[in-house]
């Protein structure tokens, strides 16, 4: 195969395109390595070394080295991985091959998310978060449904009350003072999180029962 261009990623780092439309990132040291020149075949050999010996490895230590600064679902690090410039075979692997030692785990990354963040923000709001995340409903929803069976029993609230009582607090509102105008734009804002009409009433009224108690 020819290689078509040599594309300047920075200066340490070309973008190799090949003929055929495959492509991949080396240094200019590997370049020189592996004799790759503009214009120039590319035997198929070569690639095949060049596969194995430096972007597969690369691949897998890059996707160890992202993982440890924080959770990718699978969608994500792939994504990332194509940003930096590895062909997809290639991305295939090194998310199968973190996937194997469990440091790349979609159900894990939905459980923790939905840990750290059930008493802040609406269950529609988690949901929502973990999708731009890549994760897929069937895993938000064993999620979701892990964290119901683990709570069942422990006398925690379970309903979005709390989380929309601490937001409410948040904004300093006083169900005293405030004029029907700050109300009702506090409701709107409550619902744009995503908590539903009902229990953002629900929270009001609590919220004045207490003060008239």
């Amino acid at each position: 195969m020819r290689v078509s261009s040599l594309i300047k990623v920075t200066e340490k780092k070309q973008k190799v395109v090949l003929e055929d439309g495959r492509s991949f990132v080396l240094y200019l040291g590997e370049i020189r390595k592996y004799q790759i020149r503009e214009g120039e075949e590319l035997p198929e050999e070569r690639f095949h070394q060049i596969r194995e010996e430096v972007l597969s490895k690369r691949a897998k230590l890059r996707s160890l080295n992202l993982l440890k600064n924080r959770d990718y679902s699978v969608e994500k690090l792939k994504e990332r991985l194509a940003r930096d410039g590895y062909p997809p075979d290639v991305i295939t692997e090194a998310a199968a091959y973190v996937t194997s030692f469990h440091y790349l785990d979609d159900a894990r990354l939905a459980e923790t998310y939905i840990r750290q963040n059930i008493g802040r923000k609406s269950r529609r709001q988690i949901e929502y978060d973990l999708r731009k995340r890549g994760v897929s409903e069937e895993d938000i929803r064993k999620g979701l449904e892990t964290y119901e069976a683990e709570m069942e029993g422990s006398g925690e609230d379970l309903s979005e009350l709390p989380a929309i009582l601490r937001l409410i607090e948040k904004r300093h509102y006083d169900p005293e003072e405030a004029t029907n105008e700050e109300t009702q734009k506090l409701m709107a804002a409550l619902m744009r999180k995503g908590f539903g009409l009902g229990e953002i009433k629900k929270a009001l009224k609590e919220l004045r029962d207490g003060i008239s108690e």
